[in-house]
């Protein structure tokens, strides 16, 4: 099946326009979801999200002992991201952030049982990285790249590759296109730091790297009391 294939063609729907409203969609115009859904996040939303998953990922393989399950090349394969980000997701709302250490709960259990253990073996019977190896990703959907544990710089290049086609404009809390500030204000040092190494964030001023930066069609300036970037809102 070739690219063209898949193409959706219109005059095959030409028996079902009449069920379009006048905004073109069937039905109500829900907004997208941009803090979880990967497919629609804005760029600052997924350089954050890829930062934490990377990180998190390196953690679960050591701490489980996955290195045979979760292989080096695990970003390159779509449906072991997208699962790998659901289970974090889940394994964050188990251990909140803040629970008293009275705050006795199965919750831990529950997320061995229902999503991890589950997860691992999805990730197992697919076979989406069974024929990976160190060297050699089997990934036929994409184009060959270093992996992450040979060489540091293959996931930095894949998540600027990422990062890099998504766009900066949001939909506002009424999910239509509009207003030119989106909802992601600040930025973490961290991530900021991973787009300059990625050139997607470049200093405004050659004498003073840190203090101001360029990124995503805006410019962000650093709050040093918070210890983060702050998005300097348009004055246009």
């Amino acid at each position: 099946m070739t690219d063209t294939d898949r193409t959706l063609d219109p005059k095959a729907l030409a028996e079902l326009l009449p069920w379009f409203g006048q905004d073109g969609v069937i039905g109500p115009a829900w907004p997208v979801d941009q803090a979880w859904s990967f497919r629609h996040m804005p760029r600052e939303r997924a350089l954050s999200v890829w930062v934490e998953l990377t990180d998190w990922v390196e953690w679960l393989v050591d701490r489980y002992q996955l290195g045979m399950v979760i292989k080096g090349c695990w970003y390159r394969h779509d449906p072991v991201v997208e699962e790998l980000f659901a289970l974090m997701v889940a394994h964050k709302a188990a251990y909140r952030a803040g629970s008293p250490t009275d705050d006795f709960r199965d919750a831990l259990t529950a997320f061995h049982t229902q999503w991890f253990w589950p997860v691992l073996r999805r990730i197992r019977e697919e076979t989406w990285m069974e024929s990976c190896t160190r060297d050699k990703c089997t990934d036929t959907y994409t184009a060959p790249r270093p992996l992450y544990r040979d060489n540091f710089g293959g996931i930095e290049d894949w998540i600027a590759a990422d990062v890099a086609d998504r766009p900066d404009a949001v939909l506002d809390e009424s999910g239509t296109a509009g207003p030119s500030e989106p909802s992601v204000t600040t930025m973490s040092v961290e991530a900021m730091v991973t787009a300059r190494n990625a050139q997607l964030a470049q200093p405004t001023d050659p004498d003073d790297v840190d203090n101001a930066l360029s990124y995503g069609g805006a410019i962000w300036d650093y709050d040093e009391t918070a210890d983060l970037y702050r998005r300097r809102r348009s004055t246009g």
